[in-house]
């Protein structure tokens, strides 16, 4: 089991990654991977990802300030930047964001959520299924159909 020492520079290292990714999805990815425009009187198709990236970086500092808001004082100790779950985690994300502009939104995400879920320790064959199935569609019909966003 972990110590609380080894718990908050853990957390804060996960923090000051979290903070630096919502960065880079605020001022690089997101404008200029999403259109700014689209025909059509819903939202700007970045108003959701802008929104959820500033989400993240304000949970990402809290996650940081933690440590200063702790009562105790502990000793640094090393942690490890990657983990074989982190790598295959980012190299799944990055396979789902490469084919989902080739076969779209929902073929792709049919594919790489299933993938997903196993990796993460999901073996129940029909919770895997029915997330597979619901979570997508949900959110295509949220997005395409109420706030009027189109999708790959």
């Amino acid at each position: 089991m972990k110590t609380m020492k080894q718990r908050l520079n853990y957390d804060q290292m996960t923090g000051l990654m979290l903070f630096v990714f919502s960065v880079l999805l605020y001022f690089l990815i997101i404008p200029y991977g999403i259109p700014h425009r689209q025909e059509g009187h819903g939202l700007n198709p970045a108003f959701m990802p802008n929104l959820i990236t500033l989400v993240l970086g304000g949970f990402s500092l809290l996650i940081i300030l933690q440590r200063h808001m702790a009562k105790e004082a502990n000793a640094e100790k090393k942690v490890p930047l990657f983990s074989k779950r982190v790598v295959i985690t980012v190299l799944l994300f990055i396979a789902y964001m490469i084919i989902t502009p080739i076969i779209g939104y929902l073929p792709a995400t049919f594919m790489i959520l299933p993938s997903y879920l196993i990796f993460w320790g999901f073996r129940k064959p029909i919770p895997i299924v029915v997330m597979t199935l619901c979570v997508p569609l949900i959110l295509y019909w949220f997005f395409a159909k109420v706030m009027l966003v189109m999708l790959p």
